[in-house]
Parts: C-alpha cells; structure tokens; sequence
C-alpha cells in the first residue's frame, strides 16, 4: 500500500528540478522512448564488443519476459557493478517486467549498503530481519482497515511499517516486504529524483506498487534458487518445490511462476484445493484465460484425487474442461498438478494440448438430475454447487446429484409418510391406523 502521508519520496523535487550529477542531467539529451547508448556510473563504464559503453558485465544477462533464468549467474552474488536505472519516461516502458526487475535489483542494491539487515536474513525471515533493522519500525496493529488490501502500510516520518496479521505467514511475509520497498524508495534520491520526479504523481504511484510487488518477489525467491529448479518447461513440481524451500505465500509462488516461464510458454497457474477450488489464478496469455476465483473445477478435483494416490504428482488431458462464468468449457488443455507440502493444497499448471492448433468450447450444459423436473441449464459460476457430491444445484428445483434416500410410504394407503412421521418409526399415517 502506498504511504500515508505522501505520495512523493520525503527527497521528492518538483519535476522541473534538475539535480547535478542526477541521472536525467547527464542524460537530458536522450530520447525519451530509447534506452541510452552511454550510462553513468560511479565506477566507471564498461566497453562492450560493439563498441558501445554498458554498465552491464559480460556474460550474465538479463532476462526478457518469459525467459528461463537457468544461464542466468545470481545478480545478488556476484555482479560487481551497481545496478543502474534506465532512461525509460512513460510508464507503460516501466512496467514491463524486465524493467521491474531491475528497479528491484536497484532497491536490493540499496538494502545491502546497511550494515545491520542482509539479504539472506530477509529473503529468510523477513520479520526477524526487520526487527533488528535500525532505520524503520515494524509495528503490528490488531484491526485490519477495510481500505487497505494488503493489511499494511508505511509511512516515513518516522519510518514505520504497520502490518495487520493475516492468517497466512506467507502472504504476512509478502505484505511487510511490499511495505519495507516503499520505505527504500522513499529515501533513495537517484530513484526519486532521476525516475519518479519525471513521472505524474499518479503514474509514480502506480509505478511504486509494481515496483514494491517485484522487490518482494526479488527477495523471497532469489534468482539462484529458481533457476536451480526450473527447466526448460514450467511444471507444477516446480512450483511445489519453490513454495517448500521459500517463505513466501502459495500465490506468491503462482506470480513468481509467470514472470520466470521458460520462453514461448503459454500457460495459466492455478493453486487449489481438493475439491478443486480456485482460490489463486493467473495468466501470462491473452488466449489462456484465467478460470473465477471461487469456482469449483472438476479436472482439478479428479487429478488432485489421482495426486493424492500416486506419491503428490498427476498429469491428464482435461477431460470435463476448464469452466467459465459465461457457461463455456475449454477442454483442449494438459493439466499438470502437484501437491504441496501440506497435502491439502495443489499447484496446477495448464497449457495448451496444440501451440498452432484451434481453442475448443463446448456450452456445458446440464441436465436436472431429478426425474419430476428435467430442467436443462448451462452450468456457469452463479450456480451453485453441492459441496457433498460437486454437482450442480438445479435452479428451479435445487436438486444435486446426491443420492435420496429411500420413500418410506404407508403400509395401509401407500402414500408416503411426513418427516415427523417416518423419524418416530411409524409405519402408517396417523387417520389411516
């Protein structure tokens, strides 16, 4: 959440103002839309094979959108030269999420110039970290404010971090991370005036989330160990395995999934539950829709069953297909899933079964499962759905698939028995004994 008293760092300028030595002042020349061909730095500049200055070292790379990250070398561990900002003045540039990371990289960069708060302690446990911090306050409030999404919020003078205790320490992990990046943008100027001083305070507010989303993604799952679990292609064991070894919240694991997804892969992450849930989703795809939160999926329920027997892993085709709010069904899906550590929740990885091939939708329509009613309807997210058998409710009638138990009728006019009647034992109607 943004801080509450300003939505400028405290070191904020006017935009007119040009600090000497500032980034924008050695660069005023350059095109606003390009990244520059010469970037200043406070060590000097490094001569690529073209010819033309980099600050970046040669041989690892950073990764564009959907790049695997196994060749790339730990940043935090052995890049020598500091992280600089590139020229980038309209928002949509800096939001794209290669940008993001290296503003990340930027405040970690700035994290690690303290003496009294590490990395590895953070990305460890970020609470413990902060607690011995000396230069900003955690302070935990009892009530949550309704206003607020992700329970806390900073605000600088002094530096204060308050956190409202979710149920989840994962997500509790994310949320003080977010608000601990507010405070490190708050009092960098080079960031503040070399980047946020050339945006509108909107766009430097949006900016600001983005960015405190993607430094707490940076520290809770470190380059080093996610690209010593991916491969080539994005599976849910993978996912399962970065939830275990990390301390960030299950859909922190589902957003970090997206943005490290091997090159050309089209895919939707989905964490869920046994009776397949939706309960986090996202998509790196326009064609891939993301499934409703909240919605019960029955491939999801099937594998997480056949997960359960075959030692946390399942993999199959979809077979009742993935449903939308709009009564549609996708079925020409692989569904990929494996359970967490706990066994109570899964991690689904779906792609699409043809990379060239035509998206399939069939209505999904069903059919009242009770004889008197025979009501046909199209199953979407509004209808309500049987938490004992997982089928649909009939909207005219409310009938599930769940068996009724036997009539129990009068033995003198064989007309069914009352509740009160059949629950006292009776075997006859009251007038007919």
């Amino acid at each position: 959440m943004p801080p509450t008293s300003s939505p400028r760092p405290s070191c904020y300028s006017p935009r007119t103002t040009k600090r000497p030595g500032s980034y924008r002042a050695h660069n005023s020349n350059l095109e606003s839309s390009s990244w520059p061909s010469t970037w200043p730095s406070r060590r000097g500049r490094l001569e690529t094979p073209s010819g033309r200055t980099s600050p970046w070292p040669q041989g690892p790379t950073l990764s564009a959108r959907g790049s695997a990250l196994s060749s790339l070398t730990p940043w935090h561990a052995s890049w020598n030269l500091p992280v600089l900002l590139p020229e980038l003045a309209p928002l949509l540039a800096w939001r794209a999420p290669e940008n993001l990371h290296i503003a990340a990289r930027y405040l970690i960069e700035r994290l690690q110039e303290h003496d009294d708060i590490t990395l590895a302690d953070l990305s460890r446990a970020p609470h413990d970290a902060l607690r011995d911090c000396s230069h900003v306050t955690v302070r935990y409030a009892s009530e949550t404010p309704s206003a607020c999404q992700l329970a806390g919020y900073y605000h600088h003078n002094p530096p204060t971090i308050t956190l409202h205790r979710s149920s989840t320490d994962g997500r509790d992990n994310f949320t003080v991370l977010h608000e601990f990046a507010h405070h490190l943008q708050q009092h960098d100027e080079d960031w503040a005036l070399g980047v946020l001083a050339e945006l509108t305070d909107f766009e430097a507010n949006i900016l600001q989330e983005r960015v405190c989303d993607a430094f707490a993604s940076a520290v809770l799952f470190p380059d080093d160990a996610v690209s010593a679990k991916i491969g080539t292609v994005l599976t849910a064991k993978f996912l399962a395995e970065l939830h275990r070894d990390s301390s960030g919240s299950r859909s922190a694991c589902c957003m970090k999934a997206i943005e490290v997804a091997p090159a050309g892969t089209e895919c939707l992450v989905v964490y869920t539950d046994a009776s397949g849930a939706v309960l986090f989703a996202r998509s790196n795809s326009d064609s891939l829709y993301v499934v409703p939160f909240g919605s019960v999926q029955e491939d999801f329920a099937r594998l997480f069953e056949a997960a359960s027997a075959r030692g946390g892993q399942a993999n199959g085709i979809a077979q009742a297909g993935l449903r939308y709010s709009s009564g549609q069904t996708r079925d020409d899906l692989n569904i990929d899933l494996a359970l967490d550590r706990t066994g109570i929740y899964a991690f689904a990885v779906v792609t699409p079964l043809y990379k060239f091939g035509e998206q399939t939708w069939q209505p999904d329509e069903r059919e009242c499962n009770s004889g008197s009613c025979g009501a046909v309807f199209s199953w979407t997210v509004d209808i309500v759905t049987c938490p004992k058998c997982g089928e649909p409710r009939c909207p005219d009638c409310s009938a599930c698939g769940c068996e009724k138990p036997a009539e129990e009728v009068c033995l003198v006019c064989f007309m069914e028995l009352s509740v009160v009647e059949s629950g006292a034992g009776m075997t006859t109607h009251v007038d007919c004994a």
